[in-house]
């Protein structure tokens, strides 16, 4: 008789068994909840690295189209008042768009693949404009003067790039885009074994701790 539980003591054991119950589903369900928003942040982070890869790769894709649809581009700028025979010294700079029609004498303009030097761009200084011709001279060091067309006028000299830029040039060669795939995997590589691949790890860690805690 004396192993029979009073009516009381039953009822407090149900509702001490209720409130673990209840406890070890909240702690159940907070757990779910912080796995779902790892999985929520890791494939955030592949959705913006995609996305991140496409605009790197638009000035590949439109080549010269680049410019005029999205009113600028990079490259390397070798400004004026050099010596074209000499050392050069270049900056990857913002490319803008520019009217051929609104161009003045003094103004600057970006010549490309002057000298035969590679793919680069040229700063000219204007001085004289034949408008029904649709030319222009412009002198880079000051003394040799050239006849260039109106379609010849790649655009303005802009601002120098920053860390955007850099990489938006990076990935306007073939090479380059190579690179910044190869990058981005790295990241969501990364990500993945952060968030999902220690996933086993963490709930080993879990169990261990429930057991300590039992």
């Amino acid at each position: 008789m004396d192993n029979f539980l009073t009516t009381d003591e039953i009822i407090l054991s149900l509702v001490q068994s209720k409130e673990k119950t209840i406890a070890e589903y909240k702690k159940l369900e907070n757990k779910n909840k912080f796995k779902i928003n790892k999985k929520l942040i890791f494939w955030s982070i592949v959705i913006l690295a995609v996305l991140h890869l496409v605009f790197m790769g638009l000035p590949l894709a439109l080549k010269e189209n680049s410019s005029s649809l999205m009113g600028y581009e990079y490259g390397v700028v070798f400004k004026k008042n050099q010596d074209a025979t000499g050392q050069l010294v270049g900056s990857v700079t913002r490319v803008e768009s520019i009217d051929p029609n609104e161009i003045e004498v003094g103004d600057d303009i970006l010549i490309y693949g002057l000298y035969d030097v590679g793919d680069y761009y040229w700063q000219v200084e204007v001085v004289d404009i034949d408008s029904n011709a649709q030319t222009l001279r412009a002198t880079y060091d000051g003394n040799i003067k050239n006849t260039y067309t109106f379609d010849e006028i790649q655009g303005e000299i802009g601002n120098e790039a920053n860390l955007v830029g850099m990489f938006y040039y990076t990935a306007s060669t073939p090479r380059g885009f190579i690179i910044m795939i190869f990058f981005h995997a790295l990241i969501v590589y990364v990500a993945h074994y952060i968030l999902i691949q220690n996933k086993k790890k963490d709930k080993e860690n879990e169990v261990l701790k429930d057991g300590q805690e039992a």
